[in-house]
């Protein structure tokens, strides 16, 4: 039987592996040295410290404190930067048969687990990236990946409506559309074009009508902005280049 402060070794594959001794029944309890409070109920390390857990990572004051060592100048990264060839290495460690979970998948208890311990992490000033909006290149890049993978459209997407939603809705969501009222906005000012209002309610109008100039829903030049008041007021006139189409197919 195993001492106090003694380590136990086990055969595993030909190799003998230091595991950590329990401390024994009857002898005087001692609190982590790590300063969780918590029991120490083992000895590990050179050191043989006494810790609550049979392995360092498992001591939630360990883990905070080699949580510390890693941030801002403590790091022996500051201050560097990985190489353009470094990066695309790391990269590719990670996909595909290179990512150490290739063909796993997590259970419904560890999904749990992972669901539990983002709980409230990932929201308001919690959030790591809160504050700080994407570039539009960023965007893009998303986009673009979401609509390669087929998780933007159809049943893919998580604004699914069974089909229900009509061709120039469905157009209104997506990121080409976005981008152009947003071009729209921009080099107009955030000014209605009408009536001079600067910001507030605004909406990007199609000059020449959406139904029945397809070739230029997305040039920015048959774009205007205007407020809600003026854009209701050029309804009249998709009616007349409705009745001009007609008249030139007929």
């Amino acid at each position: 039987m195993a001492q106090h402060g003694e380590f136990v070794s086990v055969e595993v594959a030909d190799a003998a592996v230091s595991q950590p001794s329990q401390a024994p029944r009857g002898e005087r309890v001692t609190t982590c040295a790590y300063g969780c409070g918590g029991e120490a109920s083992y000895r590990i390390g050179k050191a043989e410290k006494p810790c609550c857990s049979e392995r360092f990572t498992l001591c939630p004051a360990y883990r905070e404190r080699a949580s510390q060592r890693q941030l801002g100048e403590s790091n022996s990264f500051y201050g560097k930067k990985h190489t353009a060839a470094t990066k695309a290495q790391m990269s590719g460690d990670r996909k595909g048969e290179g990512n150490s979970f290739w063909g796993r998948t997590h259970t419904e208890e560890g999904k749990a687990q992972i669901s539990a311990s983002r709980m409230g992490k990932a929201a308001g000033p919690d959030n790591p990236r809160f504050g700080k909006p994407r570039s539009q290149a960023t965007r893009d890049k998303i986009g673009e990946t979401r609509v390669r993978k087929g998780l933007s459209a159809g049943r893919n997407n998580p604004n699914w409506r069974h089909g229900q939603s009509g061709s120039r809705k469905c157009a209104m969501a997506t990121r080409r559309y976005k981008k152009w009222r947003e071009s729209v906005f921009v080099r107009d000012d955030y000014t209605c074009q009408e009536c001079g209002q600067r910001g507030g309610d605004l909406e990007a109008d199609h000059i020449k009508a959406w139904a029945y100039y397809p070739e230029l829903r997305y040039a920015v030049s048959n774009g205007r902005t205007l407020c809600v008041g003026c854009h209701r007021l050029t309804f009249k006139s998709v009616f007349r280049q409705r009745d001009a189409v007609l008249d030139k197919a007929g």
